[in-house]
């Protein structure tokens, strides 16, 4: 049974809802009716349970105005590809009820693209999320917090901008945030983006697989560093990869970026990666690639 607070604002917003379900339905022929309803029940019914009287049609109406995107591309609702966005509204739904336009979008989008972020890992964001919750009322204070959660959930090319925001927020929420259990802990990692050896151990970091196992490489890759950056390349396809202790994440780059870049020595690399096939180092990284990896190991520098 729906609460009687959604029933109202349905019934009273019956045309203009309908009419955005028509829209998407033009733009998504594939758009579900089961599938909606189920999130209507599912997902937007217990927001509108916690919603104040004076709030409700917001709340309803933006989290039915997002959720036929979201549906429509399966990324929400009973069919969704992955859990997570699901799971962000109802761990989260407390937040997002008190100010749904700001954080209704940008929590879905952050907990989409930790879920599709190979290596990435969206149960420590919402975890860590929760847990600065309850700390903050402010959403403007809980976006940045999530921007630097994401970055310790895996997201490693939000290290620049969460530093940013760390240096502006109260020491003790950037310290939820992370997850940090010191003070000692924080300061780590402003100073180094290797707080410790990577993946926490003497071992090294691998970035990438082949494709063939849903990785990017379609053969083993080669690296070269160009201003302080680090740059792969396998057969045509070419990525900027950024990487520290809390993971790696491949970007779009060009031929060109790759070609610009230099190379290193490296000796003391693992000898399951058979053949040291190149090498490239920045400031704080080293990167090492081998003939029989389609990985590419990391190092601190």
């Amino acid at each position: 049974m729906l609460c009687d607070v959604l029933i109202s604002v349905l019934r009273s917003a019956r045309a203009d809802l309908n009419a955005q379900f028509a829209q998407a339905r033009r733009e998504h022929p594939t758009l579900d009716d089961a599938a909606f309803t189920g999130f209507i029940e599912q997902q937007i019914d217990p927001l509108a349970r916690l919603a104040h009287e004076d709030s409700a049609f917001e709340v309803i109406g933006t989290a039915w105005e997002c959720g036929l995107e979201l549906v429509a591309q399966r990324l929400a609702g009973p069919q969704a590809r992955h859990p997570w966005i699901n799971e962000t509204w109802s761990r989260l739904a407390a937040q997002l009820v008190h100010s749904p336009r700001q954080l209704i979008p940008a929590f879905s989008n952050a907990a989409h693209q930790l879920a599709t972020t190979p290596g990435a890992r969206p149960q420590q964001w919402l975890d860590l999320m929760q847990n600065t919750a309850q700390a903050i009322t402010d959403a403007e204070t809980l976006l940045k917090a999530g921007q630097i959660a994401a970055w310790r959930a895996g997201l490693a090319h939000y290290r620049e901008g969460a530093l940013k925001l760390i240096a502006a927020l109260e020491p003790k929420i950037a310290q939820i945030a992370l997850g940090a259990d010191s003070a000692a802990f924080l300061e780590k990692v402003v100073a180094s983006p290797w707080i410790e050896k990577p993946a926490g151990n003497l071992e090294n970091l691998r970035a990438g697989s082949f494709r063939g196992f849903g990785g990017l490489f379609i053969v083993p890759p080669l690296v070269k560093s160009v201003n302080d950056q680090l740059f792969v390349r396998s057969g045509d396809d070419v990525w900027l990869l950024t990487a520290d202790s809390f993971g790696a994440t491949f970007h779009r780059a060009t031929l060109a970026e790759f070609e610009a870049g230099g190379g290193s020595h490296f000796d003391d690399a693992p000898p399951d990666i058979g053949v040291v096939t190149s090498a490239a180092r920045t400031r704080h990284t080293v990167a090492v690639t081998g003939s029989l990896t389609h990985a590419v190991l990391l190092f601190a520098a």
